[in-house]
């Protein structure tokens, strides 16, 4: 990313545009084994 905050939107590749810890879309999916959030999980 730039420094300037030109040419950096959208560049994270998520809806934001910035680097997110929790994600409303995979939240949508109500899903025990693919929590919104990062975690370990022992299969």
């Amino acid at each position: 990313m730039r420094n300037d905050g030109q040419s950096c939107h959208k560049s994270a590749g998520m809806p934001s545009g910035l680097i997110e810890i929790t994600s409303e879309t995979i939240a949508k999916m109500h899903s025990d084994d693919h929590p919104p959030h990062p975690t370990w999980l022992e299969l």
